[in-house]
């Protein structure tokens, strides 16, 4: 134990000293799903993608000096604090203890808070992973006496890898990739999955900083007031994808998926909005149960007002969102989504706000200090 214990890094002086900081965004998405290994390895040969949009819907982290061989974690509901020896990875807040026990530190209090509605369908735990990494990362280096709060496009990439090896390799979920590279770039994006390859993505911006509000106008996103369990989607839709009877549809999502990604960087909003729909008229063939009877009464209205319509992630509660291209129609689409949602508990218009800073860490001395 004693050796376990030398080859942690305790942090309580350094936060004694310094504070740190970190936000990451959420997303929303089109051809989700197919960042997952288990559909992108054997398909490498088309170029599976994804195009996201990153949401100013940020999960945060705050680190805070603790008592030397433990660590704390916490949020607004609920804490734990074990030796750090003895974490436990099957807890409520097993994914933040797969971190630190990676990062092999202790003497460390983590606050998280979260923007966005939980279980939301948003990418959260993705966010939360590049959240709590870029943290923990920025206290390593601080305690070195190095730079903590400067990302290259290099180490967002490697916290990107470390975040979802971690989520997937220790099977807290079926997970891709595509959450943990919103969170750490920002922005719009389209990936394309390699991941045979290191970097194991490629990306693309298809939005010029200061120009997101074109888009962001044209979106509207909801909340259902229902929480979504992706793990039983996406095992379904692994399922269904191995065994070839949905291998046709998902290609087409795929291609799909394209055509958004082409659309939304040449700002033809309407052919984006067509291919949303047709995916997530694709999607609700192969699992019917994705999109609620809440879900099902805010696409009529989005369909009203001529907008494309998608469930965000897996689905089966959570988030909405839909796309039109005319900001007035889209804005009178959030008013009647809202006033439909006054009958619902916990269902809510959200913020459309795109997000082109990706990981912000801040590490610095405290006022006075």
């Amino acid at each position: 134990m004693n050796g376990t214990r030398d080859a942690r890094l305790c942090l309580t002086s350094t936060l004694e000293r310094f504070f740190i900081t970190s936000t990451a965004p959420c997303r929303v998405d089109a051809s989700g799903t197919w960042d997952l290994k288990a559909l992108a390895l054997p398909y490498e040969h088309i170029r599976p993608s994804t195009a996201n949009i990153a949401l100013n819907m940020r999960t945060s982290a705050r680190l805070e000096p603790y008592k030397p061989g433990w660590v704390l974690v916490r949020n607004e509901e609920t804490y734990e604090a074990f030796p750090a020896d003895e974490v436990p990875l099957d807890s409520r807040f097993g994914l933040v203890f797969a971190a630190v026990s990676h990062c092999a530190v202790d003497g460390v209090s983590l606050t998280l808070a979260h923007e966005a509605p939980r279980y939301a369908g948003l990418g959260g735990s993705g966010t939360l992973m590049v959240a709590v990494l870029g943290a923990l990362k920025a206290a390593i280096a601080v305690a070195r006496g190095e730079p903590g709060a400067t990302l290259s496009d290099d180490q967002r990439a490697e916290l990107t890898s470390l975040a979802h090896h971690i989520e997937d390799g220790l099977h807290f979920s079926n997970t891709g990739m595509q959450d943990q590279a919103a969170a750490a770039f920002g922005g719009v994006h389209q990936w394309e999955w390699r991941y045979a390859a290191n970097p194991p993505f490629t990306r693309r911006s298809l939005v010029l900083p200061g120009e997101q509000h074109h888009l962001s106008d044209r979106m509207a996103i909801a909340y259902v007031g229902a929480s979504h369990d992706s793990s039983d989607v996406n095992a379904a839709q692994i399922r269904d994808f191995f065994s070839g009877t949905t291998r046709s549809q998902w290609l087409e999502i795929n291609a799909l998926g394209r055509t958004f990604a082409d659309a939304i960087r040449r700002g033809e909003y309407g052919v984006a909005a067509d291919a949303l729909q047709r995916e997530h008229e694709i999607r609700c063939t192969l699992v019917p149960r994705r999109i609620t009877p809440v879900g099902r009464v805010l696409e009529c209205i989005a369909r009203d007002f001529g907008c494309g319509f998608a469930v965000s992630g897996a689905g089966n509660g959570g988030c909405v969102w839909a796309l039109g291209t005319d900001p007035a129609s889209v804005q009178r689409l959030r008013e009647a989504w809202a006033a439909t949602l006054q009958e619902v508990p916990t269902g809510k218009v959200l913020s459309s706000e795109i997000a082109m800073e990706g990981l912000i860490v801040n590490a610095g001395r405290p006022t006075g200090g």
